[in-house]
C-alpha cells in the first residue's frame, strides 16, 4: 500500500511511498515527484527482489527513504520460526546494503519489540526483546550506523548512468500488471547480478530522465505509450541505444500502431504459440521456453527473413529488437546472452576486472564524486572469496563473504584507498537452528 503525509507547516516534508506488493494496485511515487520531498519504501516480504524495490521507488533528483523495513516473522508448517535469529539479522543486513548503495536511507520498525501488539505476523518484529535482551540484528545496526557515519561526507554526486531499465506503466497497470513486474524483476536481475552492470529504472511517465544513458532497456512490454515511443526515438536519434525484447506494436489502448514498419521494418506482431523459441545472434544460437501463462497472454514478432534478432540505426543510434519477450521465459539464461551481446556491441563493460567471482554473489557500484562505493552481497549457502579489481584506480580487492552476507567498501576515487567498510557482526548464519 502507498501512503500519502501531507504537513500543514512550512518545515514539514511531503512524501510518498509504496509496501512491498503494492505495485499493482496503487499509484506508483512516480506520479508525484513534483509533489513530495522525498519518496519511500517498506521492504518486507519480497526478499529476492530487493533491488528492484529500490530501484523502483527511487525518482530521479529526490531521497528515496526505506522507511520502514526490518524481518517479518515466518513460522512452518509445525508452528516454529523457519530462520534463525542471526539467518534474520542476516537477511536485514542484506536489506540495509542494497538501500545504502542504491542511495537510499534506511530505518528499521522497529528497535524495541511491541510486546502488547496484538498482531501475530509484527509482535516478533525488533532488535530487542522485551527482557531487555539483543537480538542479532542490534548489531548490524549499529555497525551499518558506525558506517553511515564514516562515508556520509563521501556520498554525493552519484556519476554512474550507463543503463536505464525502462518501465511501460500502460502494462503494468493493465490486466498484465503481475507479467510486467515478473519482466522488471528478471531484467534487474540479470543487468545487475549475472552482466554486473549497476542499472537504474525509470518509469514511463519519467522517460525524459534516460537522458544520458548509453543504453535503455525496455523488457517485454507489449504495450506503450506513443509519446514514450516518440521519446525514445528522440533518444535514439540522438545517439542513444534501445534494447527492445518482444513487440511494443500497441499504445496503451491495446491498439495497432505498427511502429517498426514506420521504421522502415516488416514486422507482424502475433500471439506467441510456440513454447520453445531460438534466437540467432552472429554465430550463437539462443534457446528459450516460456510457460503456460506466458503462451495465453504475450505476442511475439515476425521479423523479415524469419530473424529472431536484428539491428537498426536508427539516426545517430542504434536499435536491437529481440523478436520474443524473453525476460518472461522460464530460464533467465536467453536474457543474460542477449544483454551481454548487446553491452558488448555498446562497449558497456563492469567497473570491475573479475578474477573470481562465483555466480549467486551481487557487486554493484557507485561512482561518486570523490570515491567508489561497492556492495557485496552473497546469496549462496557457501563462504566464498571474492577476488576483483576496480578499474578506474586499479584497488584490488579481495575478501572472504560469508554465505548470506553482505560487505560493503568505500574506494578513494583518486587512490583506491580503502576509506571505510562494512564486515558486519561476526556469527555463523546457517548452522543455527531456528529458536
Amino acid at each position: 500500500m502507498h501512503q500519502a503525509i501531507r504537513g500543514t507547516g512550512s518545515n514539514q516534508l511531503v512524501t510518498i511511498g509504496q509496501d512491498e506488493g503494492g505495485a499493482l494496485t496503487s499509484p506508483s511515487p512516480a506520479f508525484f515527484k513534483e509533489s513530495v520531498d522525498f519518496t519511500t519504501m517498506h521492504s518486507w516480504w519480497f526478499n529476492d527482489d530487493l533491488l528492484w524495490d529500490s530501484l523502483a521507488s527511487k525518482q530521479e533528483g529526490i531521497p528515496v527513504l526505506v522507511q520502514e523495513t526490518g524481518v517479518m516473522p515466518e513460522v512452518g508448517p509445525d508452528g516454529r520460526p523457519r530462520r534463525s535469529s542471526q539467518a534474520d539479522a542476516a537477511l536485514l543486513e542484506k536489506k540495509l546494503g542494497i538501500a545504502v548503495q542504491t542511495g537510499a536511507g534506511a530505518i528499521e520498525w522497529l528497535w524495541n519489540v511491541n510486546a502488547v501488539m496484538r498482531s501475530q505476523q509484527k509482535i516478533t518484529i525488533g532488535a530487542v526483546r522485551p527482557d531487555g535482551t539483543e537480538k542479532p540484528e542490534a548489531k548490524v545496526l549499529r555497525a551499518f550506523a558506525k558506517f553511515a557515519h564514516e562515508i556520509q561526507s563521501h556520498l554525493s554526486e552519484p556519476q554512474s548512468k550507463g543503463v536505464t531499465i525502462l518501465t511501460s506503466q500502460a502494462e503494468q497497470f493493465s490486466v498484465l500488471g503481475a507479467l510486467a513486474i515478473d519482466a522488471q524483476h528478471r531484467a534487474v536481475r540479470v543487468m545487475n547480478y549475472q552482466c554486473h552492470i549497476p542499472a537504474n529504472i525509470v518509469t514511463e511517465n519519467r522517460v525524459g530522465d534516460i537522458d544520458g544513458s548509453r543504453l535503455v532497456v525496455l523488457p517485454s512490454a507489449q504495450v506503450l505509450r506513443d509519446a514514450t515511443w516518440q521519446s525514445l526515438m528522440t533518444y535514439v536519434e540522438n545517439g542513444g541505444n534501445l534494447l527492445l525484447t518482444g513487440p511494443v506494436e500497441r499504445d496503451e489502448h491495446w491498439q495497432l500502431r505498427d511502429r517498426l514498419r514506420q521504421l522502415g521494418i516488416d514486422a507482424i506482431t502475433s500471439t506467441l504459440d510456440s513454447r520453445s523459441v531460438s534466437i540467432d545472434i552472429g554465430s550463437e544460437r539462443i534457446e528459450a521456453s516460456f510457460p503456460s501463462a506466458a503462451q495465453k497472454a504475450l505476442e511475439t514478432l515476425s521479423l523479415p527473413d524469419e530473424k529472431s534478432y536484428m539491428e537498426v540505426k536508427h539516426g545517430k543510434g542504434k536499435i536491437f529488437i529481440v523478436a520474443s519477450p524473453l525476460e518472461l521465459a522460464e530460464s533467465p539464461d536467453s536474457v543474460v546472452a542477449v544483454y551481454r551481446h548487446v553491452l558488448s556491441q555498446i562497449g558497456i563493460e563492469p567497473d570491475f576486472a573479475i578474477s573470481h567471482l562465483p555466480s549467486g554473489v551481487l557487486v554493484r557500484t557507485e561512482t561518486l564524486k570523490d570515491s567508489i562505493l561497492y556492495l557485496f552481497v552473497s546469496e549462496l549457502g557457501v563462504n566464498e572469496d571474492i577476488d576483483i579489481q576496480d578499474k578506474l584506480t586499479g584497488a584490488h580487492l579481495k575478501l572472504a563473504l560469508p554465505a548470506s552476507r553482505t560487505k560493503m567498501m568505500l574506494l578513494d576515487r583518486a587512490t583506491g584507498a580503502l576509506l571505510a567498510s562494512y564486515a558486519g557482526p561476526e556469527w555463523a548464519v546457517l548452522r543455527t537452528e531456528p529458536e
